[in-house]
């Protein structure tokens, strides 16, 4: 038996977390290979915040590992669950077998505590748009079966902009596909505003929750002047503040941390989260026992 082997757990636990906490990832993927025992202590560290990085969310090699990931993590779902906008854009519908390919032995679901999956994991390089390109238009045209689907984001995009918003809906699919299936354990998780409905409706199974990130995305800045889209905005703020008012009833103090990451701050612009709203909200959460200067 190796040395890391007969250490007690308590032990080996605490070397693990300092690997994890100086961010070195191959160092937990070559622990992986030990044996069983290291194994199973190892993949806690590794698979619990998936997608952290401290590279960017945009660029280098975590990007390309992340689209990866995501497509091992939806091979857990049965296709039947899936919605058909993911199933299509992954090619689970047209290669029914490519599904159980990516249905890996680990069941990394059942490590993740911290989900924060953002619009640029979500580009599969489908395979039904490689191999028959035509279809793939006619399935996401106005005349296809994706087309109810898409309508139910006409009254945020407008069914003009669907076309150049098809990877925006992509995202709140697969965002939600993936959280759904593990709410009970999250304890932080990144909510695309505009769809804060679906985990308002399930914040019950938040239990665990200490952190929350809304993403007031460019589907607010888009067009973000039309009476719609601020109105729909604006109902959407008041959502979130339900979430938060909803899971403190529920769970008191557990929520500690709400972030909300108003893209209006980013464009130089306007806020679209009002600071009202943004002090309300703190209000909600328990104060800092450490503030930092």
């Amino acid at each position: 038996m190796d040395p890391l082997s007969k250490l007690p757990l308590e032990c080996l636990q605490r070397i693990l977390q300092i690997i994890a906490d100086w961010d070195r990832k191959s160092t937990l993927v070559a622990l992986l290979t030990t044996n069983k025992h290291i194994f199973a202590a190892t993949c806690p560290y590794l698979y619990s915040d998936p997608f952290q990085s401290k590279l960017g969310h945009y660029q280098g090699p975590d990007h390309i590992h992340r689209q990866s990931f995501i497509r091992l993590l939806l091979g857990r779902i049965p296709t039947h669950i899936l919605p058909m906008i993911v199933s299509l854009e992954f090619g689970f519908n047209t290669y029914p077998s490519s599904h159980a390919v990516v249905n890996p032995i680990i069941d990394y679901m059942a490590y993740i505590q911290h989900l924060d999956i953002n619009l640029s994991d979500t580009n599969p390089r489908p395979i039904v748009y490689e191999e028959f390109p035509g279809q793939y238009r006619w399935l996401t045209g106005r005349e296809g079966p994706l087309e109810p689907h898409y309508s139910a984001y006409n009254e945020i995009f407008g069914s003009n902009a669907r076309a150049k918003l098809h990877k925006t809906i992509l995202y709140y699919e697969v965002s939600w596909s993936v959280a759904s299936t593990i709410l009970e354990q999250l304890k932080s998780l990144t909510i695309p505003l505009i769809d804060v409905w679906r985990y308002l409706d399930s914040v019950h199974r938040l239990g665990q929750l200490e952190c929350v990130r809304f993403n007031l995305d460019q589907t607010f800045d888009r067009n973000y002047n039309s009476n719609t889209v601020r109105d729909r905005a604006d109902r959407a703020i008041k959502a979130m503040v339900v979430f938060v008012k909803e899971h403190k009833r529920l769970f008191g103090d557990q929520l500690k941390v709400v972030h909300v990451n108003d893209v209006g701050m980013l464009r130089g612009g306007s806020h679209m989260c009002p600071l009202e709203i943004q002090l309300e909200i703190s209000k909600l959460v328990p104060p800092l026992k450490q503030p930092r200067s």
